[in-house]
């Protein structure tokens, strides 16, 4: 797992890309046609890290032999609950990376950030999530029967908790606001191309 390094975030975005994922996960037509900001090749993006956020936080999951996003997990306050979801990688779904990733967030979500209750919705019949949500440690629970995708599709729902009775903030740096993204100002990033 990893801070939200812009580079990771823009990457775990565009792991949803294929259709299977985009189908579930209730794809708009602007969120198919994303485009890179202009310029933003020229930016060194894992010198940019977002901050910690109660609204919006983002888990991202590398690969330990070749550093690659194979995962991505988003933690955001819907109002009334912490809600997360996320993707993984197309060719390494259903060998366990998932189960991994979503087990650290939610750790870090409970035992860094303080969030005692996480709640996860999928479809009902989304079976490979299902499995994923379970398996991760989270239990079904009871929730709206119906609901509406940002696309518009209306599904039948399935809701899970995972919880966490000594969940306990240790954050220092945790803020309420909407996160921001930020550049690394430490001399360790001195040496990395595209930092100005």
């Amino acid at each position: 797992m990893s801070v939200g390094r812009a580079s990771d975030v823009i990457a775990g975005h565009f792991l949803s890309c294929d259709d299977q994922a985009q189908h579930w996960l209730g794809w708009t037509d602007e969120d198919r046609n994303a485009e890179m900001p202009p310029g933003i090749e020229q930016v060194d993006l894992r010198c940019v890290i977002g901050t910690a956020s109660y609204s919006s936080m983002v888990f991202a999951g590398l690969e330990a032999a070749s550093g690659r996003v194979i995962g991505r997990l988003a933690v955001e306050w819907k109002g009334d609950a912490f809600e997360i979801g996320g993707a993984m990688l197309r060719e390494i779904r259903g060998q366990g990376f998932g189960t991994e990733l979503m087990t650290a967030a939610c750790f870090m979500a409970h035992r860094h950030f303080g969030i005692v209750d996480l709640r996860a919705g999928c479809e009902s019949t989304n079976a490979a999530s299902m499995r994923w949500l379970a398996k991760s440690g989270f239990t079904q629970v009871p929730g709206p029967a119906r609901h509406t995708l940002p696309n518009g599709r209306v599904v039948d729902s399935a809701w899970w908790v995972n919880s966490d009775p000594k969940a306990r903030r240790r954050c220092a740096y945790v803020v309420a606001e909407p996160s921001q993204l930020k550049r690394y100002t430490s001399s360790i990033w001195a040496d990395l191309p595209g930092r100005r």
